[in-house]
């Protein structure tokens, strides 16, 4: 049963539901530049900020946090990371709109005061008209100076406690004690976007017992659940609501504004905020969300249920709206720890694979009989959509079976050998590699990264590889490659297979962002001034430059 926190829509049908807000007591308070600069490095134009602003005033949005206020003044971005008074002064601000800004608490563990003294004029003299100070748990004592520097100053301070999820309370009721429940506001954060409406409303409900004052939640929309958990913390007794234009905002984004302003009349009619709404959302906002293409997703709703930072999807996804592999199996990787904090090093590490140099193998041997043909299957649905021609194919050709990575059950029956020049592609493969007919081929120093089983058994056959840009060689059990791609790694262990002929099936693309293409075609140029790459030829339609054949005329 909805409480009056808002108004039961029911009521609409009368003259009085009609003439009301359905949240009548609810501040909004709009945050695009400062969390939407997360896709475009905080770099709005004055022509886009100034018809936000001015949209602003007309929708009736009183409350605005134009971006950061940082110490980092080394770091490349736009005006709203650092929001300095010159350029908040500079723009012509309807005087009906409050403007803030927001801090990390821990930019300022050393040298608190000096640090605020620095960034921050007294209010009287500033544009700014409150400060909201980000802070994990292990940052509150830092917030606490800085929220005590701040109002000395004359700001009015928001607290926003970040990752709620993981809320102490008893460390919640010892920061609230140190701040003012008539003037003082506390946001909650939903940072991994992870919470379900249900837990908002218990969670607003415990936190009433330690904090007399008002309350704000800021949404993330992982799961596509940030207007629900806002109207959550609402009828819990959240006054402060966040939003941005279209939901923009780091990872999948947060409430979006507009949908809250919609349903704030219950009358469902079009208002006088709708047509300045609309405009300016479809001529600025609307070419940002083409080009970022923020919202949820099931790539972040996997990162919401891993406790997965959601920056590591946003960052995975920045070359391209479509995930390659190897970025998908290293946030697989992430998820075993799920770092708190986003980190680009973490990131680079996890996908980094390291090589050994000049290393030798013990696969192919001379005692290896070179194959007629040998023949290349990526694992993708053009694979399986030939399956009863490529089972044809085999039984007339009698062609060596190669599957890059792990082969499709459907036709895994065909596969001599699988090679893998990834580590994680070995831990797919689980542990019941000797219930398959195939052999594994990989270099052998990446059987460290999965069970004893792998090295016990005659299944894994070792073919060092290592990876100098712009180099492709062969040796009898080695070679070096220009990239640990898997196709690539399969043909230089065609070569030194010695084959007559190298035939690829599944390799349309499809799946493939631009950049993953442009870099095996690039990886192929390598291969001009050697022989192999007068063997190579395409069964089925394909992406890679290299001679292409019907396997229809092949059986």
């Amino acid at each position: 049963m909805m409480n009056k926190a808002y108004p039961d829509p029911s009521e609409a049908g009368s003259e009085e539901g009609r003439a009301l807000n359905l949240f009548p007591n609810v501040n909004f308070l709009d945050c695009t530049l400062r969390d939407g600069g997360y896709y475009n490095n905080w770099d709005f134009s004055r022509e886009f900020t100034s018809a936000y602003l001015e949209t602003l005033f007309k929708i009736g949005v009183s409350q605005c946090e134009i971006g950061f206020r940082s110490l980092q003044s080394g770091a490349m971005a736009g005006p709203w990371a650092f929001s300095p008074e010159s350029v908040i002064q500079d723009l012509n601000i309807p005087k009906e709109i409050s403007i803030g800004v927001m801090l990390n608490a821990s930019e300022f563990r050393e040298r608190t005061r000096e640090s605020i003294d620095l960034l921050f004029k007294d209010s009287n003299v500033s544009r700014v008209s409150f400060v909201r100070v980000a802070a994990t748990q292990a940052d509150f004592a830092t917030a606490e100076l800085i929220c005590t520097a701040l109002k000395e100053k004359g700001y009015r301070v928001f607290v926003n406690v970040m990752q709620m999820h993981n809320m102490d309370f008893d460390a919640f009721g010892r920061l609230s004690e140190s701040l003012d429940s008539q003037r003082d506001i506390i946001y909650f954060a939903d940072s991994f976007g992870n919470m379900l409406p249900w837990q908002i409303s218990n969670f607003y409900k415990s936190a009433k017992k330690y904090w007399q004052g008002e309350l704000g939640l800021h949404a993330h929309d992982n799961f596509g659940l940030a207007l629900a958990n806002s109207m959550a913390a609402v009828d819990a007794g959240a006054t402060w609501i966040d939003g941005t234009m279209m939901g923009i905002g780091r990872g999948p984004g947060n409430t979006k504004i507009d949908e809250l302003l919609a349903l704030n009349r219950s009358d469902g009619n079009f208002n006088d905020f709708t047509f300045p709404l609309w405009s300016f959302l479809d001529n600025h906002v609307a070419p940002l969300r083409n080009e970022y293409k923020w919202g949820s997703s099931p790539l972040y709703s996997f990162a919401a249920h891993k406790l997965l930072h959601p920056s590591y999807i946003q960052t995975a996804l920045e070359t391209s709206n479509v995930l390659d592999e190897d970025h998908f199996l290293a946030l697989k990787r992430l998820s075993e720890n799920a770092p708190k904090k986003f980190s680009q090093e973490i990131l680079n590490e996890t996908k980094q694979v390291k090589f050994e140099t000049n290393a030798k193998g013990d696969f192919p041997d001379s005692t290896s009989k070179p194959p007629k043909e040998i023949l290349i299957i990526a694992n993708t649905q053009d694979a399986i959509d030939v399956k009863n021609y490529l089972e044809l194919y085999c039984k007339v050709n009698n062609p060596m079976v190669i599957s890059v990575n792990v082969p499709n059950p459907e036709i895994e029956n065909l596969v001599n050998l699988v090679a893998v020049i990834h580590p994680m592609r070995l831990a797919e493969l689980g542990d019941h590699l000797s219930e398959k007919k195939y052999s594994i081929v990989a270099p052998k120093h990446f059987s460290e990264t999965v069970s004893d089983s792998w090295r016990e058994g005659n299944n894994y056959l070792n073919y060092e590889a290592s990876v100098i840009p712009g180099v492709f060689e062969t040796q009898s059990m080695s070679c070096t490659i220009p990239a640990p791609l898997g196709l690539i790694y399969a043909l230089a262990l065609s070569e030194s297979l010695n084959a007559d002929k190298i035939s690829l099936v599944g390799f349309s693309g499809k799946d493939l962002a631009a950049h993953n293409k442009e870099e095996m075609n690039s990886c192929l140029v390598y291969l001009n001034d050697r022989k192999i790459k007068s063997k190579i030829r395409s069964l089925t339609p394909t992406y890679l430059k290299c001679d292409s054949i019907s396997i229809f005329s092949q059986i």
